[in-house]
């Protein structure tokens, strides 16, 4: 388990806000701790999740909220983990989550964060948006091989599929956490497709072509 502990802070390079315990051995936190906040599936979950629970999206800013979005997705990749275990991953970081908003530990997770954009700019990555907005003008010739190798009818099956089970489950049951998991990996599969969510006449979802929605 990954908990913050709300203790005063002297300054981001010599003393930080947070004491974190992992497993039966807790420890102080030094600004190296705060280095590696998203070095790790566990307690990068469990910092997005506090962050959230401490509404703290707003003073953290859309362009750095998306950088974390993007390391926790590169860690989620390499972790080796199923859908499955994923979800309850992130399941348990946001009961974590509410615990750090309990014990008055939101100035830690905004500590956090700040050092993550330092260290962002300290190695050169930009932010997701201006990256995007870099190579705007040259499409990704990996992405033209993806929307014309993708069979789009079929990720629309798969979504709606995973959306029935996801909406239809219980939230107690571990299927039900997988369904929702998959439901929004195909869903960012088909925005990266340029295909966008949409209802039909009869309330049900669909996804169509953004283009084409926009025509209309």
């Amino acid at each position: 388990m990954f908990q913050f502990r709300p203790k005063p802070a002297v300054s981001v390079g010599i003393s930080i806000a947070m004491a974190v315990g992992i497993g039966l051995w807790p420890r102080q936190a030094s600004s190296v701790d705060l280095d590696k906040m998203f070095d790790s599936l566990e307690p990068a979950y469990t910092t997005m999740a506090g962050a959230e629970e401490c509404n703290l999206k707003l003073e953290i800013g859309t362009r750095l909220w998306r950088y974390a979005e993007m390391r926790v997705r590169d860690l989620e990749a390499r972790s080796g983990l199923s859908v499955q275990q994923l979800s309850a991953k992130r399941e348990t970081a946001k009961a974590e989550g509410r615990q750090v908003a309990g014990i008055g530990a939101c100035g830690s997770v905004q500590v956090a964060f700040q050092v993550l954009d330092e260290l962002r700019k300290a190695t050169g990555q930009p932010y997701p948006d201006d990256e995007a907005a870099s190579t705007e003008a040259k499409p990704s010739p990996g992405l033209a091989a993806l929307k014309n190798n993708q069979d789009v009818p079929s990720l629309v099956s798969e979504w709606t599929n995973a959306y029935i089970a996801c909406r239809g489950g219980s939230g107690d049951q571990e299927s039900t956490w997988a369904a929702c998991g998959k439901r929004d990996e195909i869903a960012e599969k088909l925005a990266k497709l340029n295909y966008c969510e949409t209802t039909r006449a009869d309330g049900s979802p669909d996804w169509l072509s953004c283009h084409s929605q926009h025509k209309n």
